[in-house]
């Protein structure tokens, strides 16, 4: 069953994100990717390049929040790249990606990933890594369009903050609030959810995410990545058609 989709949520969520990712956060976020060999880089890339890897075909790929285009580098085949964000500074940082010149063809779109649409099997992969659970939830309306946008054959690769991750620093007005959200009325788990820093009302547990998975009918396997001390994340690399999940 595909849920209701929240306009005004994904509305809101948008605007605390292009407020975070202004011009000097996106510069610094671009010189942070000048070190190739940081594994909080490679290891996310090599596991887009491992699944682009598996096509014997020229690829047309799609990275949904693609900020300053840090994993363009890693996607082995790919004839087409389109990436979707909505900052306009991570945009224009995403003109000279880390690892480049990259030869694909390269079209940026400066859209909200919820809100963007693109024709039916347009893509062989779609992926989307560090917003998910940040500034955007995972959600069975996401999830639909992305399987109507992957070909028959098609992967998607996703990270999700992990529900177990460290809130870090809160007041105990916060903590209260987070402890109380599930019981309060959707206008008032938007605003909180809107709110920055509110990530922790996104995140999900790997329950939730293989619910809204097998509602969305894909075959996946998930993994988990990260530092328990700072931040885990579920990864997920799926397919069409949920028949055998591990």
């Amino acid at each position: 069953m595909i849920s209701h989709p929240d306009f005004k949520l994904y509305k809101a969520l948008a605007k605390t994100a292009m407020a975070d990712y202004d011009h000097d956060t996106a510069v610094a976020y671009r010189a942070s990717d000048g070190h190739p060999d940081d594994p909080g880089r490679t290891d996310l890339g090599f596991i887009l390049a491992s699944v682009c890897e598996q096509f014997w075909r020229p690829l047309t790929v799609l990275d949904l929040g693609c900020g300053c285009g840090r994993y363009f580098r890693f996607l082995r085949g790919a004839e087409h790249i389109v990436g979707v964000d909505i900052s306009s500074p991570m945009l224009a940082q995403a003109r000279n990606p880390a690892g480049g010149p990259i030869e694909a063809k390269v079209d940026l779109i400066h859209e909200n990933l919820l809100t963007v649409d693109f024709e039916s099997e347009a893509f062989d992969v779609i992926y989307c890594i560090g917003v998910l659970g940040v500034y955007v939830p995972l959600d069975t309306y996401l999830l639909a369009k992305i399987h109507r946008w992957l070909k028959p054959d098609g992967q998607m690769v996703l990270g999700v903050v992990d529900a177990r991750s460290p809130r870090g620093s809160t007041t105990w007005k916060h903590a209260l609030a987070q402890a109380a959200r599930p019981y309060m009325p959707r206008v008032m788990q938007r605003v909180m959810d809107a709110r920055p820093g509110a990530a922790p009302g996104l995140r999900l547990t790997e329950e939730q995410l293989r619910a809204v998975l097998d509602a969305a009918e894909f075959r996946y396997r998930i993994s988990r990545r990260g530092n328990p001390q700072r931040r885990l994340d579920l990864m997920c690399v799926a397919e069409r058609d949920s028949r055998t999940n591990v």
